[in-house]
């Protein structure tokens, strides 16, 4: 039998060709004909084409493919896997079809299937196939990487996925296919055309719509970076007792498959002239069980022990550098390099780092230092990192393994989605104090409650600062207010980022709401309150005072009132900002 990569690169002279002698050089020297196996899947070979949501559609490049083989092979190996079965569906029956009877033509087969599949509608599924081929078979597929090892197939990233190939603007343009092939057809017709858009174009564009949403969620995710003053030190001894690391910056790891978090993860950070410095303190109820086996620097399993990790990303540099340590201080320090969707590894690069861990009775410590010259293109004004945690425990299995400081749960290695380091101050146009609800309430907030509990806060569900403000009703009215030093005739854009777990209403309007800058009917949302079950999800609205916005009304008071409200069910808040727009 012999392996070929199939279809895919029917695009790429240089492999295509490649594969077609290696096929017939095998049937010379056997004397016969032989057996072969190929690849036109996206979830096996080359697994970094899995591309969920991105349908696999190729029939003229299978059929084509499988047609020229014939006079070579007795039959093929056809492992297509797909995360749906669907996408593969054309391309399956023009591998069957061709396998059946190689004298048939390809392109009558494929008009004849648009035709009786699809009727009036024919012309426009067929351009919507056609476009899925095109970019499957030449953006997808058909870039060529020359390595070393001899050329590969570079996917395209994220970005150049879902902004440049099924952009925005291209979905329109199906949907608009769609729209026009409904208007053709009746009956079972129809059905069928509406299946195709729901199986295909509507899993497009739920990838389309997470990848956004993910790109908005990173796109405020930063964290500053502050200076050592002269008079501030930090030692590297594991003990994180130094002022120097509670007067900077901290941020907190979240959960990857949940919203809860088991365990709590603080992370801190500094730099001088010359080093980084990074401190974790790691919560961990269970320190008998964690799992820390390796001693050896860059040992191939470190990866597997409870760790710490650190990514580390100048933008554009086509590199990021990785730092697995574990509970002992062991570390494993990696340099990625990047090329389209792909990534090579150089195990042989040293971060001259030095690190000290500490364990305690209920979590661990540890210190990083990590000279800046260690990362040949550090740009303090290009820096993106990732921020990790794993959980390698003995004995009753945890409920999250993985801790990540990028909010989008996309992976350790999704560069695409760290957040972004600064290291000089930036102003925060924020007029809310205590928006992310790390300090008490007293002195910032004023909660209330028509019932027996108010707001409380949330140490375990939250999604910036370490805790959320948690509101729990079982119909009366809670809330929070803050007074606002609003201007006149000003714009204003409030976010905030919102979960909720079974809001339900209990009156007409009940709902969860935020009642802006007086005591009047501004509310947001403005129709419809939020109900119902939402994962954290950033929501805002913008929003313009009137000509008395600054002044100081009578019996109301310029201010922000989130409020749960006429309605069962939990939500949480975070993150809340309240900022005037150009300044």
């Amino acid at each position: 039998m012999v392996a070929t990569t199939g279809p895919w690169v029917e695009n790429i002279p240089l492999l295509r060709n490649k594969g077609d002698n290696l096929i017939r050089d095998w049937t010379k020297k056997l004397g016969h004909k032989v057996w072969l196996w190929t690849y036109p899947g996206k979830l096996s070979g080359n697994s970094t084409l899995a591309n969920y949501g991105i349908p696999q559609m190729a029939p003229h490049a299978v059929g084509n493919f499988f047609k020229r083989q014939a006079p070579y092979t007795f039959g093929a190996f056809y492992e297509a896997e797909s995360e749906w079965w669907l996408f593969n569906y054309l391309n399956t029956y023009l591998f069957f079809r061709i396998a059946w009877d190689n004298a048939t033509d390809v392109d009558d087969l494929i008009v004849e299937h648009h035709q009786r599949m699809f009727g009036d509608a024919a012309a426009e599924i067929t351009e919507f196939y056609e476009t899925l081929e095109k970019f499957w078979i030449e953006r997808m597929c058909g870039k060529v990487e020359e390595t070393p090892l001899g050329p590969f197939v570079v996917p395209p990233s994220n970005f150049e996925k879902w902004e440049k190939i099924y952009n925005p603007g291209q979905l329109k343009d199906f949907a608009a296919l769609f729209n026009r092939a409904e208007q053709k057809v009746t009956g079972l017709t129809l059905e069928r055309v509406k299946f195709i858009r729901e199986k295909f174009l509507g899993e497009l564009e739920k990838a389309s719509t997470k990848y956004f949403r993910e790109k908005e969620l990173i796109s405020n995710w930063n964290f500053f970076i502050k200076p050592l003053e002269e008079n501030e030190t930090v030692v590297i001894d594991g003990t994180l007792n130094e002022a120097a690391w509670k007067a900077g910056d901290s941020v907190w790891l979240l959960p990857t498959n949940s919203d809860v978090c088991e365990v709590r993860t603080q992370v801190y950070a500094r730099h001088d002239n010359d080093n980084l410095y990074f401190a974790f303190a790691c919560e961990e109820p269970r320190m008998a069980d964690v799992i820390a086996r390796q001693k050896e620097h860059d040992h191939k399993d470190i990866w597997s022990d409870s760790d710490i990790e650190l990514m580390l990303y100048p933008e554009a540099s086509g590199k990021y550098y990785q730092l697995m340590i574990n509970t002992l201080g062991t570390v494993g320090d990696v340099e990625h390099t990047v090329t389209g969707g792909t990534t090579r590894q150089n195990v042989n690069w040293n971060a001259d780092c030095r690190v000290a861990a500490q364990s305690g009775e209920n979590g661990f410590t540890i210190e990083v230092l990590i000279p800046k010259k260690s990362i040949p293109e550090f740009d303090p004004a290009k820096m993106r990192a990732n921020f990790c945690r794993h959980r390698s425990l003995t004995g009753t299995k945890v409920k999250t393994r993985y801790y990540s400081w990028s909010p989008n749960r996309a992976g350790f290695h999704a560069f695409s989605s760290y957040g972004e380091l600064f290291f000089a101050p930036r102003e925060d146009g924020n007029l809310i104090r205590n928006g992310d609800f790390t300090e008490p309430y007293s002195g910032t907030w004023h909660p209330s409650s028509y019932g027996p509990d108010g707001p409380s806060f949330d140490e375990r569900c939250f999604f910036t600062g370490g805790r959320s403000a948690k509101f729990v009703s079982n119909g009366q009215r809670v809330s929070l207010f803050q007074s606002l030093p609003l201007k006149a005739n000003t714009t204003y854009a409030v976010s905030f980022f919102l979960k909720m777990e079974d809001v339900k209403p209990v009156k007409p309007g009940g709902g969860f709401y935020l009642l802006l800058g007086d005591n009047s009917n501004n509310y947001f949302p403005k129709d419809s309150k939020y109900t119902g079950t939402m994962q954290w999800t950033r929501q805002g609205t913008m929003w313009t005072t009137g000509a008395d916005g600054g002044k100081s009304i009578p019996g109301k008071s310029r201010c922000i009132i989130p409020t749960l409200r006429d309605a069962t069910g939990t939500v949480w808040i975070d993150d809340l900002r309240f900022e005037e727009v150009g300044k």
